[in-house]
């Protein structure tokens, strides 16, 4: 009897399926309502999967921290820098002796500081319990550890002497007790496709970045120099790792990565990560959540093996339809009901009529797997997320033969874009970040 992991990971190496997999992502949702009191009544003091295991859908691959306790913070010390320690990660940062680590909190917000031999560089998040109700999965950083030019060689000298070291036992204690048979585990390579994605991502005000990126590339370069051995000390664990699937970039979207950046910054690292792993038999996942019309190309190309969240029209440009015509013969795609559609802005009948032309946009089914993109919101509506189930279930066979006749498609949403992990806001929203 085929089990949610075997069907997924099926998907994932485009294998033959017996049915659609449902995966809808709860973590963000989750920390919203529990953090609030108001999950479903039949669901109330559960933990998120066992709410997706009582509901008979597949578990999503993040999970819902209390960032409020005091034993979950450290996990998230460094997310600053754009390093954690959570349980998807296989591996550990270690840091040089001879850098001194000053933790300040206050309130909401916790600044630290590295202070090394050639200078002190800084970050400061924030994350407080309004931050938790509007489903914010990570901290918010407010202050980027690159705020001036003299920064990058601070920078630089502590990345340069980062090392990491494996911390299989944590993942597979996640998966084993956490996700089982019900999921499929993704280990946490990077957010950042690559170093200069990284600089970009979490190191450098999002604006700011563009200007440096012009009038500082020198200096941004050998910073992205002195973090390649980081990186690719973490493209060596993750090979090894117990992972069948690695998360490897996030938030690709044709105005922030436009496509040239893309090609020249992203691709080369994809292509590179991505090499490595099916050498160790492995899949490489990136999160593309974005707007990706300028970049479907470029994402089909580059080598990644699963396009995760993809977010197709109402609320972005690309039709699920091209999205699967385009990618499918390369790639797994992930997700395609967008967040908008299991809101009450959307009608029933919309509702409905979206997840007909979703049957008949992915027709044979081959490589697809249905999830809420980038994420369910936390005002999600829930009868709607059964509903999904409920036809993926009854209509999800493959391979697919589509026999509903067509119904009005919803105009594009005016509804605010995802937000990245870099401001809180109060629309359906991500880890992140995290993605991401």
């Amino acid at each position: 009897m085929p089990t949610h992991r075997s069907r997924m990971l099926a998907a994932f190496r485009g294998e033959a399926v017996d049915t659609l997999p449902y995966v809808p992502r709860l973590d963000l949702w989750y920390l919203a309502n529990a953090t609030s009191g108001t999950l479903p009544k039949q669901h109330a003091g559960r933990a998120m999967n066992e709410i997706a295991r009582a509901e008979g859908w597949a578990v999503y691959h993040r999970f819902a921290d209390d960032q409020l306790d005091e034993a979950i913070q450290p996990m998230y010390l460094h997310r600053g820098i754009g390093l954690y320690a959570s349980r998807d990660t296989p591996y550990d940062i270690v840091f040089p002796r001879d850098v001194e680590i000053r933790v300040h909190r206050s309130g909401g917000r916790q600044r630290v500081e590295y202070h090394t031999p050639i200078g002190m560089v800084s970050t400061t998040v924030h994350y407080d319990l309004e931050a938790q109700k509007l489903g914010i999965t990570i901290p918010t950083i407010v202050e980027h550890l690159i705020k001036t030019p003299e920064d990058y060689a601070p920078a630089g000298w502590l990345f340069e002497r980062l090392d990491a070291v494996p911390s299989f036992e944590r993942f597979r204690r996640w998966s084993d007790e956490d996700i089982r048979d019900d999921g499929v585990p993704v280990a946490l390579g990077c957010f950042g496709a690559s170093p200069i994605n990284e600089i970009q991502r979490d190191l450098i005000d999002s604006t700011q970045f563009f200007f440096h990126y012009k009038d500082h590339q020198e200096k941004m370069r050998r910073l992205a120099g002195h973090m390649e051995p980081l990186f690719d000390r973490i493209i060596a664990i993750v090979c090894a790792s117990p992972a069948d699937v690695v998360w490897w970039g996030a938030n690709f979207d044709d105005m922030i990565t436009y496509p040239p950046y893309f090609e020249r910054e992203i691709s080369p690292w994809i292509a590179r990560v991505s090499g490595a792993l099916a050498r160790h038999g492995k899949l490489l996942l990136s999160h593309t959540d974005g707007e990706n019309e300028g970049l479907m190309d470029l994402i089909r190309d580059s080598g990644m093996h699963i396009a995760e969240s993809i977010c197709p029209a109402p609320m972005t440009k690309v039709s699920l339809a091209e999205y699967y015509r385009r990618w499918s013969p390369k790639l797994t795609l992930y997700g395609g009901v967008p967040s908008t559609i299991v809101l009450d802005e959307t009608s029933d009948a919309d509702f409905e009529a979206y997840m007909d032309a979703l049957f008949r946009a992915v027709a044979p089914g081959a490589r697809f797997l249905v999830g809420i993109a980038d994420q369910v919101p936390p005002n999600a509506i829930f009868s709607r997320l059964q509903r999904i189930g409920e036809r993926v279930a009854k209509e999800g066979s493959l391979p697919l033969r589509p026999a509903t006749p067509a119904r009005r498609i919803p105009r594009r949403s005016r509804a605010p874009r995802r937000r990245r992990s870099r401001t809180p806001a109060t629309t359906s929203s991500r880890r992140s970040g995290r993605t991401s």
